[in-house]
């Protein structure tokens, strides 16, 4: 439970983040996302925030908009790793999570889960104190009918890290 309200602790702190910049710092027109093939199919959602490190602290979200619902990718992991492979399975300090309003369905990956994945930071670059960064993911799970998902070529992109 604690890894639980941890995640979400990131998520809230990590939203307060995103660079609405006007000083002309962040010249890239590119959008910050995260995407993934979710059993093959392309998944891809803008991030509400900057993805990034906070005393090592990961922490990633993006949404996906249907209509009036939304599908909602959301990485937290405490102490990560910056230059290896962090794993993210029941006896780890990191989830990853897949919120579904449109299908109604969630799953996921990492502490409290049958699941397990991996994830790599690939790029950081600190502005203004702030360590932002980008990352790749992978995983394999299952959601609440049995049904096995798995993950592949899972981006996590960070047009400030330009």
């Amino acid at each position: 439970m604690k890894n639980v309200l941890i995640f979400f602790l990131f998520i809230a702190l990590a939203s307060c983040g995103k660079d609405d910049d006007t000083s002309g710092n962040n010249t890239n027109n590119d959008v910050s996302s995260i995407s993934m093939k979710i059993n093959g199919v392309a998944w891809k959602g803008e991030t509400n925030f900057v993805s990034g490190l906070f005393q090592n602290n990961f922490s990633a979200q993006a949404t996906f908009k249907v209509g009036d619902k939304s599908q909602i990718a959301s990485f937290g992991f405490e102490n990560a790793s910056l230059s290896g492979v962090n794993i993210l399975d029941d006896d780890s300090s990191g989830a990853f999570l897949f919120l579904d309003n449109v299908n109604n369905k969630s799953w996921g990956f990492g502490s409290g889960s049958s699941g397990s994945g991996q994830f790599k930071i690939t790029k950081t670059k600190t502005s203004q104190g702030i360590t932002q960064a980008s990352a790749t993911f992978s995983g394999t799970t299952k959601d609440i009918d049995g049904n096995t998902i798995t993950i592949t070529d899972g981006v996590i992109y960070n047009a400030l890290t330009d």
